[in-house]
């Protein structure tokens, strides 16, 4: 498993985000993230590799989550992949309550970053939903 996370720098009122994803995506787009806007507090990440047991890899990322400040939510790369199924299976044997979405991408993340000075957890995922439903533009036009 690729991740980043370091629970030494978590700064206690900034909503975290977590990203979940297949291969190094979720890693490499925390990567991007840094070079376009420096090191940010409480962005994390984990990337499920083949041949990893899911279950090891879920307990590590839950981990960071419940590190992570009230209000934190989680991204996930595709909706139905095992990340996805992980973190449900999660949430319903902890009795969890997570605020997610599935199809995350850079931008995405940028403004999940921004948004959070103003929202947490629900309302966080509310309003990132609404700016990205239409997140894919045909730049050839």
């Amino acid at each position: 498993m690729r991740s980043v996370f370091d629970p030494e720098a978590i700064v206690p009122d900034v909503p975290g985000v977590l990203l979940l994803s297949h291969g190094g995506f979720a890693v490499g787009c925390l990567e991007t993230i840094k070079m376009l806007a420096g090191d940010v507090p409480n962005l994390a990440a984990f990337s499920l590799e083949e041949g990893m047991e899911p279950s090891e890899f879920i307990d590590a990322a839950m981990m960071a989550l419940e590190a992570f400040p009230v209000g934190s939510i989680v991204l996930l790369d595709l909706l139905g992949g095992t990340p996805y199924n992980q973190t449900l299976l999660y949430v319903r044997a902890h009795g969890s309550k997570v605020y997610s979405l599935a199809g995350f991408n850079v931008p995405m993340v940028m403004q999940a970053l921004e948004l959070r000075d103003d929202y947490r957890g629900r309302e966080l995922v509310d309003n990132l939903f609404n700016l990205n439903n239409n997140g894919i533009y045909n730049v050839s036009e």
